[in-house]
C-alpha cells in the first residue's frame, strides 16, 4: 500500500523539477534531527508525492525507487545544507494548472503540515495519513 507525502519546495523546486527528485540533508544545520528529514527516509518505490512551493500544489509524483543514500548535488554547493543527504527519484507529472485551493482537500493534516494562519509550516517532506 503506499504512503502519501507532501514535499515543500520553495528553495530547490527548480532543479528538482527539472531532475525529477526530491533531494535533502539527512540532519539539520546543528547536525540534529528535522522531522522533514527524517521522513524522507521513509519514502518507497510507489509513494505518491504532492509537489507544494509558493504554497501551491505543481506537480504530483510517484516514487520510482526506495528512497537512498545519497551526496548533496553540485548545483546546491552555496547552500550551507550537509553533503550527506536523502534522494527520491521521481515519475513527476507537472500540474496544467496548479492546485492553490488544496487547504480544505488537506484539512484531515492541518495540525500537522499548517500553522495557525493557515499556511505550510517550515518542513520539507510532510508524511500524509490519507488523502
Amino acid at each position: 500500500m503506499s504512503s502519501y507525502f507532501l514535499v515543500s519546495q520553495n528553495q530547490s523546486h527548480k532543479y528538482e523539477f527539472e531532475h525529477k527528485l526530491l533531494w535533502s540533508p539527512k540532519l539539520n544545520q546543528k547536525h540534529g534531527k528535522n522531522r522533514g528529514y527524517e521522513n524522507m527516509s521513509q519514502v518507497k518505490k510507489g509513494d505518491i508525492i504532492f509537489h507544494v512551493y509558493n504554497q501551491i500544489i505543481h506537480a504530483v509524483s510517484v516514487a520510482k525507487y526506495d528512497v537512498y543514500s545519497s551526496p548533496k548535488p553540485p548545483e546546491y554547493d552555496g547552500n550551507i545544507w550537509d553533503d550527506d543527504g536523502w534522494r527520491v527519484d521521481c515519475d513527476m507529472h507537472i500540474l496544467e494548472i496548479p492546485l492553490s485551493n488544496h487547504r480544505e482537500w488537506l484539512n484531515a493534516h492541518k495540525g500537522e503540515i499548517f500553522d495557525k494562519n493557515g499556511k505550510l509550516k517550515q518542513q520539507y517532506l510532510f508524511k500524509l495519513d490519507s488523502i
